[in-house]
């Protein structure tokens, strides 16, 4: 079985999958992203990660927490909106990258109505 990991993330759960199967577990290693194009992510910007490092500079070390599935992890709104209230309870800073569901019409309807007004200054979404 030929599994997109690698060892030093997963060694352990790759172990058992692999003796709950009865075949070896084939690690491919993680994909890279291809390189980017420096010209069209400055385009794209319009200053919105310019904002988010200088949030991110303001915060104490090591204070800010990162909740982040990748872009293959489809959350359902149950669950996205799940995340936003424990985040919000939490009091904790907070950076939570997420790619806007499809259930979603906008960037505002991705998350609990509100949130943003609620967390305000305390945490960052950014929605791709």
């Amino acid at each position: 079985m030929a599994i997109r990991s690698c060892r030093e993330f997963e060694g352990e759960y790759l172990d058992l999958f692999a003796k709950i199967i009865g075949k070896p577990a084939i690690l491919v290693g993680l994909l890279l992203p291809a390189k980017p194009d420096k010209t069209r992510i400055a385009a794209a910007d319009d200053g919105a990660w310019s904002k988010i490092f200088e949030w991110l500079e303001e915060q104490k070390p090591k204070s800010v927490v990162f909740i982040g599935f990748g872009n293959e992890c489809k959350l359902t709104r149950d669950q996205i909106y799940e995340i936003a209230s424990g985040l919000e309870s939490s009091e904790l800073p907070f950076l939570w990258a997420m790619r806007k569901p499809s259930w979603a019409f906008n960037d505002l309807d991705a998350v609990l109505p509100n949130f943003n007004r609620r967390i305000s200054g305390r945490g960052k979404v950014c929605i791709g």
